[in-house]
């Protein structure tokens, strides 16, 4: 199958805050079941009374609001790679759409990062989202906004998107994979420094 992507996985990558593209390609080749996470629920809590919260806010004000699964993207690349999203809201206003992104945690560079790449991917995947200016916003639970203007969509974040994507960038050497009842041999070639790539262990 092709190498898949979710469009969350980019923006930590594209401005530093994860420099191991490694990991951005492992989960785009291969599949695999994530472990649940303590604190998943408290944070789904949270993240779906914020959007809702944000529906209203944007419905009170007269717009029509579309919410996660409503704004699912899918865009297949010349490279054979799939990227898939789902903005949390977008309010279609009467000269106006706006993306906006819920976000329950500390304010990253990503986030703004994120919001910009749906701006960048919408349009591609459908008109509708070209029949108004596209404007995007990250809100977060304490109260504070960061909107961003259809002119901060710059040509240089476009270019530096489309070379992550088409070039591959995200394509580190791999060598052969392990069973996992191999573990033991993998870690002793990668100690003995005789892998030549990245090592996989593959769940059985």
């Amino acid at each position: 199958s092709n190498p898949f992507l979710w469009a969350t996985w980019l923006p930590r990558l594209m401005v530093g805050d994860n420099s191991c593209a490694w990991s951005v390609w492992f989960m785009a080749n291969y599949y695999f079941d994530k472990v649940p996470e303590d604190d998943m629920s408290d944070w789904l809590r949270k993240h779906t009374d914020l959007v809702k919260q944000l529906g209203r806010e944007r419905s009170d004000a007269g717009d029509r609001v579309t919410i996660e699964g409503e704004n699912t993207f899918l865009l297949r690349r010349r490279s054979g790679l799939e990227l898939k999203g789902k903005p949390d809201l977008v309010s279609h206003g009467a000269d106006r759409l706006t993306v906006v992104e819920a976000k329950t945690g500390a304010r990253r560079d990503a986030d703004v990062a994120q919001v910009k790449l749906y701006m960048a991917c919408l349009p591609r995947f459908s008109d509708a989202y070209k029949a108004a200016p596209l404007h995007g916003e990250v809100a977060y639970r304490d109260g504070h906004r960061v909107r961003i203007e259809p002119s901060e969509l710059t040509t240089g974040f476009t270019s530096t998107l489309n070379r992550w994507i088409e070039e591959q960038k995200i394509k580190p050497v791999v060598g052969p994979p392990f069973p996992l009842r191999d573990a033991a041999a993998a870690h002793a070639l990668v100690s003995d420094r005789r892998n030549y790539g990245k090592v996989i262990l593959l769940p059985e």
